[in-house]
């Protein structure tokens, strides 16, 4: 096994302490990591060894001559990008938001195992953004890049475990919505704990059993919407639309990682609302209200279908 290299961009000649990951070695200033880490200020301030779980800089290995802090089970693609965030704040690659890079999912598990409390609060703002607590929001331009750009690098789901370390699932429910459109093939192979994972199963099929349930419970849905008919009695949309074809499409679902962007709980059938015919406009409007009251049904029940309470306790 090659033994791991000074960091081009990270080794600075009078830094005062290392840091090694399985590649790398990184020279850098114990001023900087205190400054920015409390679990580093405490690492370097702490006076005596004891039970604590952080060792004082007297009882670290060293590197020629300076104190070496081995990051154990780190991504060091994400300790690259957070010293450089630290040290270059005008940084090109992390001027995006943090949850679009790639190591999104390592960065956050570093700011929060080691405490960078700028970074961690810089997280916690683009997670409101990201999976917000209103449907309407949820469906903004915003909202939807950054949860594309999460699907793209296959970030949601080994998110989720690092959302529950850090306390945050029960402000998080549409998260949890977002990972439970991918296949169960794809929830079993990411490797959940058991606990997360049985949630995320449960309350996947949950929602599929609630959206059953109300669209067979609501099949009058056309001529509900249709009640407002601008047309003549001969040809109104209400006795014209082909309800088989409708109950047949909106009963099968189809399963598409809506968490990759766009509107809440996306059923394309019904959101164009297709029929045998073409419905006028007034309708069309009152249907597609009644789809937003749909909606809105599921996104209130989230918490209970995910059982976050209990998650959090």
């Amino acid at each position: 096994m090659d033994l791991p290299q000074p960091h081009t961009n990270l080794w600075f000649l009078d830094g005062s302490v290392v840091l090694k990951t399985e590649s790398y070695l990184f020279r850098v200033h114990k001023s900087i990591l205190a400054r920015e880490s409390t679990v580093f200020n405490d690492m370097f301030a702490f006076p005596v060894k004891g039970e604590h779980a952080v060792e004082s800089s007297d009882d670290l290995d060293e590197y020629e001559g300076l104190p070496l802090v081995p990051l154990i089970g780190d991504d060091e693609t994400a300790v690259v990008h957070l010293l450089t965030m630290i040290y270059k704040p005008n940084y090109s690659l992390v001027r995006k938001p943090l949850l679009k890079l790639p190591c999104a999912v390592g960065l956050f598990k570093l700011s929060n195992k080691y405490h960078f409390s700028a970074i961690e609060e810089a997280f916690q703002t683009e997670l409101k953004i990201a999976f917000p607590s209103t449907r309407a929001a949820f469906g903004q331009a915003e909202s939807s890049d950054i949860r594309y750009s999460m699907f793209l690098h296959g970030n949601l789901l080994p998110l989720l475990p690092m959302i529950e370390d850090a306390s945050l699932a029960k402000s998080c429910p549409s998260l949890f919505y977002s990972c439970s459109q991918y296949s169960i093939h794809d929830i079993v192979a990411a490797n959940l704990p058991p606990k997360t994972m049985e949630v995320l199963l449960c309350g996947r099929e949950a929602i599929k059993e609630r959206i059953h349930r109300i669209l067979s419970e609501r099949v009058e849905l056309y001529h509900i919407g249709m009640s407002c008919c601008e047309r003549s009695m001969l040809a109104q949309c209400r006795s014209a639309a082909c309800f088989a074809e409708f109950n047949t499409i909106s009963q099968s679902q189809m399963e598409t990682v809506s968490s990759s962007g766009g509107e809440f709980f996306t059923l394309k059938a019904i959101d164009e609302v297709q029929t045998s015919i073409t419905l006028c406009n007034p309708c069309k409007k009152e249907i597609q209200s009644q789809m937003d009251r749909f909606r809105d049904q599921i996104w209130v029940a989230l918490p209970e279908i995910f059982k976050l309470t209990v998650l959090t306790n």
